[in-house]
């Protein structure tokens, strides 16, 4: 998330650009792509970190699972919630 800051305001430097504008839009796809990436993985975890079997064998990774599932859910929610880009590619 910290690139975040680095992409809106290198993109609020060159909005005319052209080439800038191809960036963004490549950052874009590169995010989400990531995500879904990241998304994918998750769903293969979830059913393994539910069983409390699980839970009760490994106790330390599964706390860990449940506060970055937390923090995951929390991200996409606010990402959802907030979107920062508008139809353009640009950061606004």
């Amino acid at each position: 998330m910290q690139n975040f800051a680095y992409f809106h305001t290198y993109c609020c430097h060159c909005e005319r650009d052209s080439s800038c504008h191809m960036t963004c839009h490549c950052v874009c796809q590169d995010v989400l792509d990531e995500w879904v990436m990241c998304q994918r993985q998750w769903l293969y975890l979830e059913p393994i970190f539910s069983s409390e079997d699980i839970n009760r064998q490994l106790p330390v990774e599964s706390k860990r699972y449940q506060t970055m599932d937390r923090l995951w859910r929390k991200i996409m929610k606010n990402a959802k919630d907030t979107p920062q880009v508008s139809l353009t590619g640009f950061v606004i």
